[in-house]
This record gives C-alpha cells, structure tokens and sequence, in this order.
C-alpha cells in the first residue's frame, strides 16, 4: 500500500494478491453483485457486493475508487487507486 497526500485529497494505492482482472472486466468490478467468470472465482464463495461497497462508503465520503490499469501486469493482484478530499 502506498500513500500520498496533496492540498486537497488524499490518495491511497493498494494493491492485492489475487487472481487479476481481466480486462474486459474492469468496468464491471464496482456493480453490485458482480463476480468474474473465472472458474478460480466462481469455486470460492462470495456474493460480489465488496467492491460495490467499498465504493459507495468511498463516494459517501466524496472521494473516488479505481482501478489503475497502468499498473495492472500480467503477474496476479490488481492495483486500486482511493482517493477521498482533505
């Protein structure tokens, strides 16, 4: 995880360990009830509704989640960017 702060918001980058996204899916990961259709995915349980949450909690406060696509390789895991205003 990585922090950094400007005049005006705080930005958080944090990175996972699991399977990546792919990215045809990117825009999908923060709707409701949404699930990748990886057979990795859908063996484990799980309703789809963390990152659905994360979000709006995130928007609650005015701030904003992403996923940085820039940062998103070939190795597992995938970089999110929370960035909420000071």
């Amino acid at each position: 995880m990585r922090a950094a702060t400007t005049v005006s918001f705080l930005r958080l980058e944090v990175k996972d360990e699991g399977i990546g996204i792919p990215r045809e899916n990117y825009h999908k990961v923060f709707q409701r009830f949404y699930r990748g259709e990886a057979p990795l995915v859908q063996k484990e349980e799980g309703s789809g509704v963390g990152l659905y949450l994360a979000r709006r909690i995130i928007e609650g406060h005015n701030g904003t989640i992403s996923l940085d696509a820039r940062r998103m390789t070939k190795e597992p895991g995938s970089v999110f960017v929370i960035q909420l205003p000071l």
